[in-house]
């Protein structure tokens, strides 16, 4: 109930985001743009900017992911500039 006693709405953040923050992570993790999980959300890029400056969950929730991204390419990107090894395995 709000304040004023009148039920609160169920919004497309309660219906479409929330069940799916953990897809959200993963996806933002694996690299995909705002649009692309917007499409995958089935929301418009300005929800998803309203969405993550009024909810602390989801807010931190890109962070994390985004964090991680760049944690991976920071990686990639040393072991590109110092050279690595690997052995490659090819089943025929």
């Amino acid at each position: 109930m709000s304040r004023k006693g009148i039920p609160n709405k169920i919004t497309r953040y309660d219906t479409d985001v929330i069940p799916r923050l953990e897809d959200i992570k993963e996806w933002l993790i694996q690299g995909d743009s705002v649009r692309t999980v917007c499409k995958k959300l089935a929301i418009s890029p300005d929800a998803w900017y309203k969405y993550c400056r009024e909810h602390e969950v989801l807010g931190e929730l890109v962070e994390v992911g985004k964090s991680v991204l760049c944690n991976e390419v920071e990686k990639s990107l040393i072991r590109l500039c110092m050279g690595y090894e690997f052995e490659e395995l090819k089943t025929i």
